[in-house]
């Protein structure tokens, strides 16, 4: 019906000029004729003029009417469109509630909460991510340059399954950033035979068909000169273990999920998530609201201090230290990323050590840490806590020996955080407590490598999907029994 009245005044003030315009034309054209005036021409000529006089007059009527149908309908129109707007009026809180109102929101930004981002962001949803601290700060369980994928699993082939859907991400995200994130290293993990590094580790390779090698002590010495390791132990080497340049990683996401129209809120701290209706209402600690109607929470240590509490009985917040060690001058080549492998390495006492070769500058030295020695329960903070000397010295003193090329006391050290769980897995799942509200939490020092597969779980559940793999292993169910 909108059609019906689309025309413009100018289109009508030309139709009126162009009809009319003729009809004077017409008469002038006829006055060209028209001898000088006289009584008796006029006689003759009054009939023809008054006729189109009437003609003129009628014609003028006659637009008039289609004038004053138009105007009137307009009128009506904007009268109904102005009454309906009148009783459905907006008001600026109202403006205020949809302006902070989305399809997902994502609380906690760490790499948990940015994989989850950048797999939402290609799902057309009105999508927010919120983080208490700024961009690239240096606490919780994210921070650093560098962290390693690996497949040959000593924990158990039950991960391989999320571990392969995540390795096909990894490779993913590096083709959208267009830039290297994944340095292929290797990896090589050395332990006594009967340890659970090698054990572990050669029994899924061999199940899961994944390429590997068996090395001796002398082998591994000869193929990586860096180490030295007892006549008695033994290695499995992983050629497609690797690298992930840990922080570029995470921003290549959270810029991913910036570009495809994800707004992202740094520095405010979500203090309250409750029920509202089918979805639920986020208050922060400046006094904003935010409404969903889902709610991702992937706060690391700080999920179950006031956000997801039906948890904290599962979870422990640890803090343990971080270190790196400079080579020793002459001897730098042997530990750049193409000679020296990412490793673990399990002492005869079954002290687990980690380690990572230098892979950006703004890191140097080789990243290395207890994964199960130096844990001390924590509460999660926002202030960086001084490293023992004691620590620095337990750590020196079973590093030196292993890696002699490198300096003994490590160059520097920094506090990381590990949510562990009871049985050191995973919890990930929707709370029994909150209307759509999901989480993904309790790493427990191993959960980097599978952020891109639970980002793409967790953006699957929130849109009613299954995940592409499952991921009812991790499950908090598993603690009701």
């Amino acid at each position: 019906m909108a059609r019906k009245y689309h025309i413009s005044f100018s289109m009508v003030d030309s139709l009126r000029r162009m009809c009319l315009g003729h009809t004077f034309s017409d008469v002038r054209l006829r006055s060209k004729k028209t001898p000088p005036c006289n009584d008796w021409l006029s006689s003759v000529y009054t009939p023809y003029h008054t006729i189109f006089c009437c003609h003129i007059f009628l014609q003028t009527i006659y637009f008039n009417r289609i004038l004053v149908f138009i105007f009137s309908n307009i009128w009506n129109i904007s009268f109904s469109i102005s009454l309906r707007m009148r009783r459905h009026s907006i008001s600026t809180k109202e403006l205020d509630q949809m302006k902070n109102y989305y399809d997902v929101i994502v609380v906690g930004l760490g790499i948990f909460g940015a994989s989850a981002l950048w797999r939402l962001a290609s799902k057309g949803k009105r999508v927010l991510g919120v983080d208490a601290g700024g961009p690239t700060h240096c606490f919780g369980s994210s921070h650093g340059s560098s962290r390693i994928f690996r497949r040959a699993y000593w924990e158990g082939e039950k991960y391989l399954p999320l571990l392969n859907h995540a390795d096909t991400l990894w490779n993913e995200l590096e083709a959208v950033a267009q830039r290297k994130l994944l340095f292929r290293t290797g990896g090589i993990f050395i332990g006594h035979s009967d340890s659970r590094v090698v054990k572990g580790s050669t029994r899924t390779a061999k199940l899961s068909q994944i390429k590997h090698s068996l090395l001796t002590a002398d082998k591994v010495c000869r193929h990586v000169p860096a180490f030295n390791i007892p006549h008695n132990f033994e290695a499995l080497y992983e050629p497609g273990a690797y690298a992930i340049s840990a922080c570029d990683a995470r921003l290549t996401m959270l810029n991913e999920a910036v570009h495809q129209g994800v707004v992202t809120l740094f520095g405010e701290s979500v203090v309250s998530v409750k029920n509202n209706g089918a979805g639920a209402t986020l208050k922060t600690k400046n006094g904003n609201s935010y409404t969903a109607k889902s709610v991702i929470v992937t706060t690391g240590p700080w999920i179950a201090e006031q956000l997801l509490p039906e948890i904290k009985d599962y979870l422990e917040t640890r803090k343990l230290p971080v270190y790196w060690f400079t080579p020793k001058t002459g001897s730098e080549n042997i530990f750049s990323p193409e000679n020296f492998p990412v490793f673990l390495y399990e002492s005869s006492h079954g002290h687990l050590l980690y380690g990572v070769p230098s892979i950006v500058s703004n890191e140097p030295g080789v990243k290395i840490g207890f994964h199960n020695r130096q844990q001390i329960p924590t509460h999660p903070s926002w202030m960086e806590v001084q490293i023992s000397q004691q620590s620095i010295e337990e750590i020196s003193t079973i590093v030196s020996p292993l890696l002699p090329d490198l300096e003994r006391l490590p160059a520097r050290a920094k506090n990381c955080f590990y949510t562990m769980s009871k049985d050191e897995s995973f919890l990930i799942g929707a709370s029994t407590k909150l209307n759509s509200v999901y989480f993904a939490s309790a790493c427990s020092g191993h959960g980097f490598k599978f952020a891109t597969a639970i980002g793409d779980a967790l953006a699957h559940l929130v849109n009613g999907q299954d995940p592409s793999v499952s991921i009812s292993e991790f499950s908090p169910t598993r603690f009701w029994n």
